[in-house]
């Protein structure tokens, strides 16, 4: 796995953006790399109110306040990890210059998304636009930074979005048991029952297309070259997102590694796409790779293709069981590194 050498954190001081600057610190501390915290002063967003309530507060005094709050942010974190982050406090639009500023890092973490101030209301949120503009893999840290992420969800949905993500999950985690998820469309099943169908028939065919599922899910996971004997598989029935966010909550899941799907096209700009409605209604953090990663994955499974071909394309699925033992490694065909480098 190439290493991490730069993780940036975004913050407004609020107690969901200082979570997300205390989980940097824990990974760059647990990972060798380097810190940073940035926070954009957003004279636009402000300008209304600030004429109105207070129009004797300069802009610039406002700059100098979140410079003094981030300086010693950075001041508590290099108490409790004994890192020396930089600070970056620069003026405009906070979605813009967060992404900017995240250009020169490998992993950018943003807090969880909250509603309590009217532009939030008002406005597209902030997390959201920037999950649509970066280039970078965007880490969105909910909760409340504990240690290391033990137990981490990949949706699996046999695409090269997911497949990029589940190597980017064997890197972050290489030593915890990954937990691979499937979400089945239950509308055969709702025919069957509103047809009568006998429920011992319904439980059978139920039955074999979820063992169906879970050997085509290992099957999958050993053609990208990956230890299928090292993860646990699961599979559910409801619509991709609800059934994937109630998976996370009942396995108590730390962390979920997606890829966000698609381009932005005005269809979108109308509706939350899968990736957003997961970070809307999951309970857990999120590692949010972004759409350029795609085209990597898909090379990567066109040659293993062509190899498998090569070799006749017989291939090992067996191993007996849903669940491996503690400690098991993870094996790679390649080390590509998930985070992108400059």
């Amino acid at each position: 796995m190439a290493p991490i050498r730069f993780i940036l954190a975004a913050t407004d001081f609020s107690p969901e953006g200082n979570n997300a600057v205390w989980r940097a610190a824990a990974m760059a501390r647990q990972s060798g790399a380097r810190m940073g915290i940035v926070h954009v002063v957003d004279p636009a967003g402000y300008q209304p109110l600030r004429d109105w309530m207070m129009p004797c507060y300069p802009l610039d005094q406002k700059e100098a306040r979140g410079l003094a709050q981030a300086r010693q942010l950075a001041i508590d974190v290099a108490n409790g990890h004994g890192l020396t982050p930089s600070v970056h406090v620069p003026v405009g639009d906070v979605s813009e210059e967060v992404v900017c500023a995240a250009a020169q890092a490998d992993l950018l973490v943003l807090g969880r998304p909250h509603r309590r101030r009217l532009r939030d209301l008002l406005t597209v949120r902030t997390a959201d636009r920037i999950l649509r503009a970066s280039r970078r893999p965007v880490l969105v840290a909910r909760n409340t930074v504990l240690g290391p992420y033990n137990k981490v969800l990949v949706p699996l949905d046999f695409s090269a979005c997911s497949d990029a993500a589940l190597r980017a999950a064997t890197q972050l985690a290489p030593e915890q048991t990954l937990q691979l998820f499937h979400a089945l469309d239950p509308v055969g099943e709702t025919m069957m029952r509103e047809a009568e169908v006998p429920v011992s028939v319904v439980r059978d065919v139920r039955a074999r297309e979820d063992a169906g599922t879970l050997a085509r899910m290992r099957r999958h996971v050993t053609r990208l070259g990956l230890d299928h004997r090292a993860m646990l598989f699961a599979v559910g029935r409801g619509r991709s997102v609800q059934a994937t966010a109630e998976h996370a909550r009942q396995q108590g899941a730390e962390l979920m590694v997606i890829t966000r799907k698609g381009r932005w096209s005005l269809a979108e700009l109308l509706r939350a796409d899968a990736s957003t409605r997961l970070l809307q209604s999951s309970s857990c953090d999120l590692l949010m790779l972004p759409r350029w990663l795609d085209a990597q994955a898909q090379l990567r499974t066109a040659t293993q293709a062509r190899r498998a071909i090569g070799e006749g394309g017989a291939r090992h699925t067996g191993g007996p069981g849903l669940s491996a033992g503690a400690g098991a490694s993870l094996r790679h065909d390649s080390q590509p590194n998930w985070l992108g480098r400059r």
